[in-house]
């Protein structure tokens, strides 16, 4: 998956739309946002990712986003995606992968 995204790609393959929305409803936050990077990410590439490096971090902050999950006050961003460190309401990239460090 490309590293570098632009706000219309980022529109484009990471929207959750309506229909979708019963897949991330009725779960805490951190599975909300697993779930929602799970499914797109499934979606532009047709596997699950297999390791959490394998998730953007633009595409994790534009999924915590859409959930009302703001990044962490202390994240930084290298050519408008957000860096491996940085994480969406107190969680790593894709903590469904277990803990980030």
């Amino acid at each position: 998956m490309k590293r570098c995204w632009n706000d219309w790609e980022l529109a484009e393959h990471s929207t959750l739309f309506e229909t979708e929305a019963p897949l991330v409803a009725n779960r805490t936050d951190r599975g909300r946002i697993d779930v929602a990077v799970l499914l797109k990410y499934f979606q532009l590439n047709g596997r699950f990712p297999r390791q959490h490096r394998d998730v953007p971090g633009a595409v994790l902050a534009f999924l915590g986003e859409q959930l009302s999950m703001p990044r962490s006050p202390g994240s930084t961003t290298t050519c408008g995606v957000v860096a491996a460190s940085a994480t969406v309401n107190g969680f790593g990239p894709i903590s469904a992968f277990g803990p980030s460090s």
